[in-house]
């Protein structure tokens, strides 16, 4: 199956001066902004983000895999002179995948009877499709997309996916 892994969300913890919330910004190179309850770190190259709160956690998004995620997280724990406590966890993964052939919404409707389905509305085209298990959600467009989200491993996608492609019937 070609997925393709569009934003990975993870999270770690970290030790370290939490009560001095603008020296991780000066170490970052970042503007603390004291109405925000954390310091966040946006590097000019690369669409990934973070913030580091003040409990310790860092979430960071944008990354095109986990492993990416990892490094960005790791990276980001040094340059702001603290310490990883802990694994790096994901917490979300948006991955897409095309079926190869447009579908009838309509038609697939019914069909998919192993979870929960919210049928196209004229404010959203898109089926929004909860199968039972694994615990994914997926958006069925009519050009054969599907953009699937809640996913923390792509072994869940690819689960999901065989459901669909069983469910409605296609090769």
């Amino acid at each position: 199956m070609d997925i393709v892994v569009e934003n990975v969300v993870a999270f770690a913890n970290a030790e370290g001066a939490f009560d001095d919330p603008e020296k991780i910004a000066k170490n970052l190179g970042v503007e603390y902004r004291k109405a925000f309850p954390g310091v966040i770190y946006e590097p000019k190259e690369g669409d990934m983000a973070s913030i580091i709160f003040r409990n310790g956690t860092i979430v960071c998004s944008g990354a095109r895999s986990v492993e990416e995620a990892a490094r960005f997280i790791k990276s980001v724990v040094e340059k702001a002179g603290l310490e990883l406590k802990g694994d790096i966890k994901v917490k979300n993964m948006v991955l897409s995948y095309d079926i190869g052939k447009r579908l009838v919404l309509e038609d697939i409707v019914p069909r998919l009877e192993s979870g929960t389905v919210t049928p196209p509305r004229e404010d959203f085209p898109a089926i929004i499709y909860r199968p039972s298990s694994p615990p994914v959600t997926m958006l069925i467009f009519p050009s054969g997309k599907v953009v699937l989200t809640g996913v923390k491993k792509i072994e869940e996608a690819e689960k999901a996916l065989d459901i669909l492609i069983r469910e409605i019937g296609v090769q």
